[in-house]
């Protein structure tokens, strides 16, 4: 729940129980700050950038992409 105490995963597998991800989801980066979403942003000015994959209901697979684009 906290970067400066529990850590930041920047790439690889991430175990919780606590999502409500379905496998097979792609991730993105969500409009809020800090959040992932399997919503593709649509606004114009926000950003779509994939961070990851929903490999199961307990795991996740982050490795965020280098390429992103601006809705227009």
């Amino acid at each position: 729940t906290s970067s400066a105490t529990d850590g930041l995963l920047v790439k690889g597998i991430h175990s919780s129980n606590a999502h409500a991800f379905s496998a097979g989801d792609t991730l993105y980066v969500g409009t809020t700050e800090g959040t992932v979403t399997t919503t593709v942003p649509s606004t114009p000015g926000e950003y779509v950038r994939v961070v990851g994959y929903v490999l199961s209901s307990s795991y996740i697979y982050i490795n965020p992409s280098p390429d992103y684009i601006e809705i227009a």
